[in-house]
């Protein structure tokens, strides 16, 4: 990613060591844990709407929380970027702004 940024050598480091820094977490365990919750409801003979709905509320909560943890730690290290680095950063987003992050690929 540093890469199609265009980043400065030290610009790839930092963002390396970022992403290394963050996949070592499990993140999304709440969200696996969710998952699994609803995937039990739904397989139970007669699943509880409410249930579910109390569920994906919590579910789409975790979701909010890792996105805002996620832009907040992207903007932490944009300013610990070169000016010039933290402008190409700036750029490739806008560039970008129209493709869905979060689809699979071959989608």
């Amino acid at each position: 990613m540093a890469t199609l940024m265009g980043l400065s050598p030290e610009g790839q480091e930092l963002l390396t060591a970022d992403y290394l820094r963050r996949t070592t977490v499990d993140r999304h365990a709440r969200s696996t844990q969710l998952y699994r919750a609803i995937g039990e409801e739904l397989s139970r003979e007669n699943p509880d709407r409410a249930v579910l709905s109390a569920l994906a509320e919590e579910q789409a909560a975790e979701a909010a929380r890792l996105d805002l943890q996620d832009s907040t730690q992207l903007f932490d290290l944009a300013f610990d970027l070169s000016s010039t680095d933290r402008q190409k950063m700036g750029q490739f987003m806008v560039k970008t702004a129209g493709e869905d992050r979060r689809a699979p690929a071959g989608r």
